[in-house]
């Protein structure tokens, strides 16, 4: 695949996310669509088509996803109609998407991260993460260091009270156990490598470095405990 050599967003991004932070209405926005769309959506378009075919190479199940621009804010106190920041994802299509593992980049009037994981996983599936690296200790300690190595952090929702665990337990495995969900992200700060073609050779060699996380992500929900545990 030949690398892309064209600048994929312009500083229109940064300014046009936070003049829709400012003038979040929907007159403003209807007013800016086309501005919003050249600034923000057809870039974030172009760089996952342009990452597609790398990542397709990774699992042939993954789908470009973009967000879009509206809110649900029917239970939200926040009653702003649009979202300051937008996102592309590459995940395999399913009914549950919050409980799927996804490769992400999301743009904000401040800066930007990628990375992988989970939006909202369910119990039984961090059960399932837990049951899988304990079955296989070593593999998910090298996928977690070469995330780390890569540049990623591990985030997610902890628990309230630290869980009580064996002294000699591995040091990912732990993360697994204190955490209600899990995802790896990394910031990027719109400096000027972030507004030019070296974009896509930093989100590809991101994504290449999350692989053996997403691999085993994916291990563990397609291969449950024999016994059929959820």
């Amino acid at each position: 695949m030949s690398s892309p050599a064209e600048t994929i967003f312009t500083r229109d991004l940064p300014r046009m996310l936070r003049a829709l932070r400012r003038h979040n209405s929907r007159d403003w926005f209807l007013a800016h669509r086309e501005e919003y769309d050249d600034a923000v959506v057809r870039p974030l378009r172009a760089l996952g088509e342009q990452l597609l075919p790398v990542m397709l190479g990774m699992d042939d199940r993954l789908h470009l996803k973009l967000s879009r621009p509206h809110r649900d804010v029917r239970f939200s106190r926040d009653k702003a109609p649009y979202r300051t920041n937008a996102w592309l994802a590459f995940r395999r299509a399913a009914g549950e998407t919050t409980d799927v593992p996804t490769f992400f980049l999301e743009v904000s009037p401040e800066g930007a991260r990628c990375g992988l994981g989970y939006y909202a996983a369910r119990p039984r599936t961090m059960a399932l993460l837990r049951e899988a690296a304990l079955a296989d200790p070593a593999a998910v300690t090298r996928a977690f260091r070469r995330a780390l190595a890569g540049g990623f952090t591990i985030e997610g929702e902890s628990y309230r009270r630290e869980p009580r665990l064996a002294p000699d337990i591995p040091e990912f495995i732990a993360e697994l156990y204190r955490r209600r969900n899990i995802y790896l992200s990394q910031a990027l700060d719109y400096d000027d490598d972030f507004f030019t073609a070296t974009l896509f050779h930093r989100i590809r060699d991101g994504f290449a470095a999350l692989a053996p996380c997403y691999r085993f992500f994916t291990h563990a929900a397609d291969h449950p405990p024999p016994d059929g545990r959820r």
